[in-house]
């Protein structure tokens, strides 16, 4: 359901289930958000939800913000970051009223932004669980803010019980540094690849998995541009690996183009403007070293990200560069990476913005939804390039610096601490923050030192 459709639903004229119980109507928020709205129901992200609705006992409705008083339990989807910064921005205490508000979905890992209007957090997979958990059971994933209002316990990130939707496989095989995915959820497979859905109609694989048999999109990831960051953040990915694979696709001499779309990360702390323009040389050398006069025309987009130091990872602790114009020093680099005879690369513009990422890393560090709200309000009329500038008017910039926080969060695996720190100018041992500068305690958000 859209926003529009959900303004003028009309949930009592709903033709009921007859199989479930009517005794309580459990409301389904909607958020809304433009594009990510519409984006949170295609299939893979709406798989979770799907199975929750299909275990139901009880009659469900799909509801907006201004109706969620009208219940007396409703269902919050956190699919994503995004979505904790909507349900932040969109819902307020006054909406809710006694509304018992249960949050759950694989965004749902820092709830200190949203804690002030959520009632229940399932931590992990919910499948199985659903109607244990409205009827008032507390399994080790669940946290109740009646039993622990401040969020001082410890909870568990509970993993696969079965396949939902389009899934045919859960987690990833790799331990890449970065990556949350890999580290909160348990890889399970049914050998069929990593499709999650109708959606992805072409499978990400790691680039060593990759199997390129006929021309077409293909979607893949490097997430660094040298061989040496790649190997400190675990992504064994050589340099002579990427020649051969492309050597592979060129010699396989496809009748139509083959299109390699490559995520690529960018703003490790040890990486400089100075040192990305001499990586990225590097791999025009490297993309010339296998053009040819003749073979499969090989176009390669590179997708870049700016790092993210996320919860639950071993590069929990790293700084985030939210200051830098990523988009300004491509243009200044060139977007085109290379263009020979049968290879053209070049970088995609859609770059994430340092407000962006500071906005994401503010939420994984426990902002509270009253200074989350503040900051974008008060940067809304600013442009893209000045936000974080504005943003430093009113918060302590070292929240994104070198920062260790324990988590209340235990997942399947202990997760190490990296040693990708060494390619830094300066060991990060001496700069941890103390937490004191985003709070000494929980009071249902961690309380940044706001300026005022």
């Amino acid at each position: 359901m859209n926003k529009q459709e959900a303004k003028t639903y009309k949930p009592r004229e709903q033709q009921y289930n007859l199989f479930r119980d009517q005794s309580v109507i459990v409301g389904v928020i909607c958020l809304s958000g433009g594009n990510h709205a519409k984006n949170r129901n295609i299939s893979f992200a709406a798989n979770g939800m799907n199975a929750i609705l299909s275990e139901l006992r009880y009659q469900y409705e799909y509801v907006t913000v201004d109706r969620i008083k009208d219940y007396s339990v409703c269902l919050l989807s956190l699919t994503s970051i995004s979505d904790v910064e909507q349900s932040a921005l969109q819902i307020r205490p006054e909406h809710k009223g006694s509304c018992t508000v249960i949050a759950g979905g694989q965004g749902c890992l820092s709830i200190y932004p949203i804690i002030n209007i959520v009632d229940v957090a399932v931590f992990g997979r919910a499948e199985g669980q659903i109607n244990d958990i409205i009827d008032g059971a507390t399994p080790d994933n669940v946290w109740r803010k009646e039993i622990d209002p401040y969020m001082s316990g410890r909870y568990q990130l509970r993993q696969h019980q079965y396949f939902v939707g389009g899934e045919c496989a859960v987690g990833c095989r790799k331990k890449c540094f970065f990556c949350q995915y890999t580290w909160t959820r348990k890889h399970v497979t049914t050998g069929a690849g990593y499709s999650h859905g109708s959606d992805l109609v072409t499978p990400e694989e790691d680039w060593s998995g990759l199997a390129v048999t006929k021309p077409g999109r293909y979607t893949t990831a490097w997430d660094g541009w040298s061989e040496q960051t790649r190997i400190a953040v675990n992504k064994h990915i050589m340099d002579v690996q990427i020649h051969d694979k492309l050597t592979g696709i060129m010699a396989s001499n496809f009748s139509s183009v083959v299109n390699l779309k490559i995520f690529n990360i960018v703003w490790y702390p040890w990486e400089t403007e100075a040192s990305l323009t001499a990586d990225i040389a590097t791999t025009s050398k490297l993309l010339a070293s296998v053009d040819a006069e003749s073979g499969t025309r090989i176009l390669i987009m590179f997708l870049v990200t700016p790092f993210s130091p996320e919860p639950l990872t071993p590069m929990a602790d790293y700084p985030a560069n939210v200051t830098v114009d990523t988009r300004g020093i491509f243009e200044r680099i060139g977007r085109q990476v290379y263009k020979g005879k049968k290879i053209e690369a070049f970088v995609l513009p859609q770059i994430n913005s340092g407000f962006t990422l500071a906005k994401r890393v503010l939420i994984n560090r426990g902002i509270s939804g009253a200074q989350l709200t503040k900051i974008i309000k008060k940067c809304a009329k600013y442009p893209a390039s000045e936000k974080v500038k504005v943003m430093s008017d009113y918060i302590d910039m070292h929240v994104f610096g070198w920062l260790r926080m324990e988590s209340n969060l235990e997942s399947y695996c202990k997760i190490p601490k990296s040693r990708a720190h060494v390619l830094c100018a300066e060991p990060p041992a001496e700069h941890y923050g103390t937490g004191q500068n985003i709070g000494q305690h929980r009071q249902y958000a961690i309380p940044l030192d706001t300026k005022e």
